[in-house]
């Protein structure tokens, strides 16, 4: 019985949620190690792309887009930031 499926169930999750990075990435050419800022919700920051993390947060699924900060001098650091997929207005290269 496929509810009780839980290996297909989460392969079926994980070919949905492939697709849709795949075409998160696409729609903002993101390339990792490359600098962006990233608009959300009136608020916006600049970073240099690492990875994607999903989850389970809260109420239901969302994926993490991580970021290196970015140091004084342009340069990437150590420290990360990122947000939420579903809080992301727009990404843009930046120019800064």
């Amino acid at each position: 019985m496929y509810k009780h499926d839980f290996a297909q169930r989460l392969k079926d999750l994980s070919i949905t949620l492939d697709l849709l990075l795949r075409d998160f990435t696409e729609r903002y050419d993101l390339k990792v190690g490359m600098k962006y800022r990233v608009v959300e919700n009136g608020n916006y920051f600049d970073g240099y792309f690492e990875r994607y993390e999903t989850g389970f947060y809260g109420t239901g699924i969302d994926v993490w887009v991580s970021f290196y900060k970015q140091k004084i001098d342009g340069t990437p650091s150590k420290l990360k930031t990122g947000t939420f997929i579903s809080n992301i207005k727009d990404i843009y290269e930046s120019p800064f």
